[in-house]
């Protein structure tokens, strides 16, 4: 239990990647409840705001507690931090399904606040052979996520006390829901997914340079001096553009979101033609790449079916992401990295069930009598995916490797992102 407990701490996604499922199936259990009979009620704010803030969250926690302190060089995780970031995460889902919608979304600020507070910690005690800026320029995204998150959440708490008008709560809701987790994809995204593509391609660096470019932990010198200010100019539109959408403008709204995630993932190379591949989770992180872009684009053009084609990027996008960076993460760290290298069953099965899902919610356009029942095959579906996908990869997530085999396995990690 203490070797596991270590474990967890040196790498926090072993709690968190898990915990993450088990979280989205309370998120969707609503609709097969009402679908079933079991249930007389419904609430798509449960369902939007569990998905957001508590299902998405735990994969942000994971992958992010367990990455910054390799990226930093500094210590993981320490238990009281885990237990905090767990005590936050629980307490978001409780208070929302006791319908306390503001000491959930309280609960989010303080969440958000706390890992902040642990990203900056790390920063700030970063090695003395570590130089400032370092970090891979696409987590820049992170800071950014976190000002739509808390931004978006106050403006949302507000509107719903009645302190501000009610029209900021068409701005925070959809900046908390959206704005944070495109930045978190396309940061994330935008540093990992041409990574294990192979069509991360960095200029060669200036004159006298150790030649490192291509390092995890030392942002390339492609196009710097450029890079920066249109990443800067991208987090403004976006920002904007949730005022605009509270305006009304919902056309115009998302034809911007949809071209700030089109620009940045054109220019990390995420979107152009996929290399030849047989590794099947690379596939699916190239996807979700493309449904993301597609469902900002779709509702753009198609505002009155906003809900419906926003669900292409977050069931085809960011949930389907979750699962091809949650899989190589686990089993890389397991000292499997080998099984990624053929197409494995059960990503196969987590492919099937979203498609599943996504199209039983998409064909709700031609078939609204069927709402409900429709509703309910998407959730088992996904339930389906998600279970089939946590009880595989479990017995890897317990596998806890001895200190030189982490060490070796870490360095393999590093240099396959160097390709």
């Amino acid at each position: 239990m203490k070797l596991l407990f270590n474990a967890i701490c040196r790498e926090p996604f072993r709690l968190f990647f898990p915990l993450g499922i088990l979280m989205g199936v309370v998120g969707v259990s609503p609709w097969l409840f009402y679908f079933l009979g079991w249930s007389k009620t419904y609430t798509g704010f449960f369902h939007s705001s569990m998905q957001v803030l508590v299902y998405m969250s735990c994969f942000v926690t994971g992958f992010l507690t367990t990455a910054l302190p390799r990226f930093t060089g500094t210590a993981h995780a320490k238990g009281r931090e885990i237990l905090l970031f767990l005590i936050f995460i629980l307490g978001i889902m409780s208070f929302l399904k006791a319908g306390a919608w503001v000491l959930a979304e309280t609960c989010y600020i303080i969440w958000l606040v706390f890992l902040v507070w642990f990203a900056l910690k790390r920063i700030f005690r970063m090695e003395k052979s570590t130089m400032p800026g370092e970090l891979p320029k696409e987590l820049l995204w992170i800071p950014v996520a976190v000002i739509h998150g808390l931004a978006g959440t106050l403006l949302l708490i507000l509107g719903q006390l009645k302190i501000l008008p009610v029209f900021v709560i068409s701005v925070g809701k959809p900046m908390m829901e959206q704005g944070f987790l495109l930045c978190v994809v396309v940061g994330v995204g935008g540093f990992l997914i041409p990574r294990i593509m192979g069509t991360y391609a960095p200029s060669q660096p200036p004159p006298g340079h150790d030649g490192e470019a291509c390092s995890v932990e030392k942002t390339s010198w492609h196009s710097r001096d450029k890079t920066m200010p249109l990443y800067l100019l991208c987090a403004i539109s976006l920002f904007l553009s949730f005022w605009l959408g509270g305006l009304g403008y919902l056309r115009a709204a998302y034809g911007v979101r949809a071209l700030v995630i089109t620009t940045v993932f054109g220019w990390t190379r995420v979107l152009p033609k996929i290399r030849l591949s047989s590794d099947l989770h690379v596939w699916l992180a190239w996807i979700s790449a493309w449904m993301v872009t597609l469902g900002f684009w779709m509702t753009a053009f198609f505002p009155q079916y906003r809900v419906v084609m926003l669900h292409l990027a977050f069931i085809g996008g960011f949930s389907l992401l979750t699962f091809a960076i949650a899989s190589m993460v686990i089993l890389s760290h397991a000292g499997a990295g080998e099984k990624l290298q053929r197409p494995l069953w059960i990503l196969w099965v987590v492919l099937a069930g979203i498609a599943l899902a996504l199209t039983k919610r998409i064909l709700l356009i031609w078939f609204p009598d069927a709402y409900f029942r429709f509703l309910g095959w998407a959730s088992i579906s996904w339930m389906t995916a998600g279970l089939c996908w946590l009880g595989y990869m479990l017995p890897y997530v317990l596998k806890v490797p001895n200190a030189d085999a982490f060490d070796q396995m870490h360095e393999q990690a590093k240099r396959k992102l160097k390709r």
